[in-house]
């Protein structure tokens, strides 16, 4: 049986003196408590100022939100304000309304996805179905679930798709809902091919061809778009191209073909590290940052060793920003390694409770000096007490 909550919460007053009344009438599947928080903020500046009407018509909104997000898709709030002259009350009357059910989801238009996995977009699953559960109905969740389904078309090769807005018809009592999503699929786009023209060295022929065999009969997606950037980054990066760009050109084929990308390279100038610069660091000592990087003075650029070099001090934990960057020093095809640290907190002191079958209760107190001499070691002390100490 459920509890009806229509009582009033003790009276508050503002900084002005001024006493506020707010109490709730109506409300059985929400308490009072949880109304109040969900409007906390619209109902806090009420009081503020002074009894302003705007902020109660924002309070009755978050509470009617609340509601929403439990299944009560009918519920309204209404309140009633009476003002004295050293006092305000505010009514809230809710009209709760029954909790409205999923029945079920069905998609209209021709569709080529199996149902069962636009369902599941839905929380519609098998294991749901054979338990016979029913799902509350939460207007945002089939608008966000409607989103992700877009999306999940997409991802897909779908580019031309579109998903209209659910079509809902309640029971006659309203505590149940069909869903209807209207879905014009369209057709299916695949990368028919990768085409690389500009600057193409004999180096990089292989790379190229494998980067094409893997991308070619996919299901084309824009994100395939940076795949084949990032692939093309990499590639050129790692034999010293430090500067390379491209630029990809999407052009759509007549049925049955689908998509080629044209990747237009300029591949800049070939750099070798000509010396390795270390900036930002107080405490550390330039020469740990340099023994922790894969690359060094005569090296030929790469960015994978770049980036391991990256991940190399980050792992050392002294570093809150690590940036790599390349700096013209006035040689053709030289350029000096710029690694920039910004170090984080180097002090810190720890009290971490804990329980023992024979200390009981016990604390680990402790003190630690992160990189005190610049060589990335650390020192500090650290003790435990507990009952049984204070007890000998």
């Amino acid at each position: 049986m459920a509890l009806i909550f229509p009582l009033r919460l003790a009276a508050e007053v503002n900084r002005d003196g001024l006493r506020f009344d707010i109490r709730f009438e109506g409300n059985s599947e929400m308490s009072t408590v949880a109304l109040r928080r969900a409007a906390r903020a619209e109902l806090e500046a009420f009081i503020q100022n002074k009894g302003r009407e705007a902020d109660l018509d924002d309070a009755a909104f978050q509470m009617e939100i609340a509601y929403r997000a439990k299944g009560y898709a009918f519920t309204t709030v209404e309140y009633t304000q009476t003002i004295r002259e050293d006092a305000v009350q505010a009514i809230f009357t809710i009209s709760e309304g029954p909790r409205v059910m999923i029945q079920k989801i069905t998609f209209t238009g021709p569709t080529t996805i199996p149902v069962d996995e636009l369902e599941a977009l839905f929380g519609m699953t098998a294991a749901a179905a054979e338990k016979k559960s029913l799902r509350s109905y939460v207007r945002s969740e089939i608008d966000s679930n409607s989103g992700r389904l877009r999306s999940f078309y997409l991802a897909r090769g779908y580019l031309d798709v579109v998903v209209d807005a659910p079509r809902l018809s309640f029971s006659e009592d309203r505590t149940q809902v069909a869903i209807e999503i209207p879905i014009a699929e369209g057709r299916q786009f695949l990368l028919t091919d990768v085409i690389f023209q500009g600057d193409l060295p004999d180096t990089v022929s292989d790379s190229l061809q494998a980067l094409r065999g893997d991308m070619v009969g996919q299901a084309y997606n824009r994100s395939q778009r940076l795949i084949v950037k990032s692939r093309l980054q990499e590639i050129y990066g790692d034999l010293g191209y430090a500067g390379m760009e491209v630029n990809l050109d999407e052009k759509r084929l007549p049925a049955p073909d689908g998509i080629v990308l044209e990747a237009t390279i300029v591949s800049g100038e070939m750099v070798t590290i000509g010396a390795v610069l270390v900036r930002g660091n107080t405490k550390t000592k330039s020469d740990f940052i340099r023994q922790r990087l894969q690359l060094g003075p005569g090296d030929r650029y790469s960015l994978t060793r770049e980036r391991a070099s990256f991940r190399a001090l980050y792992r050392t934990g002294l570093f809150s920003k690590v940036d790599f960057s390349l700096e013209d020093q006035g040689s053709p095809g030289q350029r000096a390694l710029v690694v920039t640290v910004a170090e984080g907190p180097s002090r810190e002191v720890f009290i971490e409770p804990g329980w023992g079958s024979y200390e009981l209760l016990r604390l680990r107190l402790g003190w630690r000096e992160k990189n005190p001499f610049g060589n990335g070691r650390n020192v500090g002390i650290e003790s435990t007490v507990s009952v049984k100490w204070f007890s000998i």
